[in-house]
């Protein structure tokens, strides 16, 4: 038997020594290690060779957390302080909590970029799906990524370009064709449309559904009626201000958000409006910016708890790709009437 060697023991090798001797950083290293997101073949290359140099091992606690991390799901989300994020948000959170998960939330101010680092964050701890309100979608290799690991995702609230993605939408078309159509029934002809961004298909397709509505009642759309584009009560207001300021000013203004909707309530208001005898109004949705108002304002109900609910049963059974629409019900209230003659 050969003598044992004295001396110190080996030190274990490190993944920052890892990262040093294959000339790259630690998150590039820990990305070949673990296999959460792509490299480039060079660097992917250096780094195993760097690995087998060094006789480097995973920390098996490191494994232990990994293991821990697959009862989380991440939420990347641009706002908190969206009323259909911060909704969503509360009630997923209830149910996973039910279910011994944890939620991770990322908040990306909409921010293309953040969103992108929000997953790969997520993909890196090991989470066992993500849900995500992103309109321009997710890079193709980190879509692969998430298909190879078996990660769930479930897009909502606008339909991003990956065709292979499943996502929870709001009918947006329909809801807010329904919104007219009601308006139109009352005897409305001038309705104004305060819209959101005609960016991605939230606001396009509420949009179309006040242009489909009006067109088949036979209802000219003027395209002066038609202001906005922006998703703040700042917005509302001005745009509201500027169509009751037309010399033919419409008698119903219908706002394809609830913060719009807040700022059309404002100018009216300021204008010495009452609603509905001069003005009806009415909302794409509800929230705490317009519930409590008096009169109570017409609206589509259940959209929050309804979109919810389908993503919490796409991530429990899965859902076919493609978009999937949450049908919705319009509640009438006080706030729409017939116009005056």
């Amino acid at each position: 038997m050969p003598p044992r060697r004295k001396g110190p023991p080996r030190a274990t090798p490190t993944l920052q020594q890892v990262a040093k001797v294959a000339g790259v950083s630690i998150a590039t290293a820990s990305r070949v290690v673990t296999g959460a997101v792509p490299v480039s073949p060079d660097r992917k290359i250096r780094v195993e060779q760097a690995i087998a140099l060094l006789g480097y091992v995973p920390d098996e606690r490191a494994r232990d957390l990994r293991r821990n991390a697959q009862k989380t799901v991440g939420l990347v989300i641009p706002s908190f302080a969206s009323p259909l994020h911060g909704s969503v948000f509360r009630l997923l959170h209830r149910h996973l909590a039910a279910e011994g998960f944890a939620l991770l939330v990322f908040e990306t101010d909409g921010d293309p970029k953040a969103e992108q680092a929000a997953v790969e964050s997520l993909i890196r701890g090991h989470a066992r799906a993500i849900v995500i309100a992103a309109a321009t979608g997710l890079a193709p290799d980190l879509m692969a990524v998430l298909r190879r690991r078996d990660i769930r995702v479930v897009f909502f609230d606008d339909r991003p370009p990956e065709p292979t993605a499943t996502t929870i939408c709001a009918d947006d078309r329909g809801g807010t064709r329904l919104l007219t159509e009601h308006l139109i029934a009352l005897g409305h002809r001038r309705i104004g449309l305060v819209s959101g961004a005609l960016v991605g298909s939230t606001g396009v397709d509420r949009h179309a559904g006040y242009v489909e509505a009006l067109r088949d009642a036979g209802v000219a759309a003027a395209p002066e009626l038609v202001r906005g584009f922006g998703w703040t009560i700042a917005v509302g207001k001005t745009a509201a201000a500027e169509l009751l300021a037309l010399p033919d000013r419409p008698t119903a203004i219908l706002a394809t958000h609830p913060v719009l909707a807040a700022g059309v309530l404002v100018a009216a208001r300021e204008a010495s409006l009452r609603i509905p005898d001069d003005l009806s109004v009415a909302s794409f949705f509800e929230s705490d910016h317009i519930r409590y108002v008096d009169p109570p304002i017409t609206t589509l109900v259940g959209v929050e708890a309804a979109m919810a609910a389908a993503i919490v049963d796409a991530l429990d059974r899965g859902a076919a790709p493609g978009r999937h629409d949450v049908p919705l019900a319009l509640d009438h209230r006080a706030s729409t009437a017939a116009p005056r003659s």
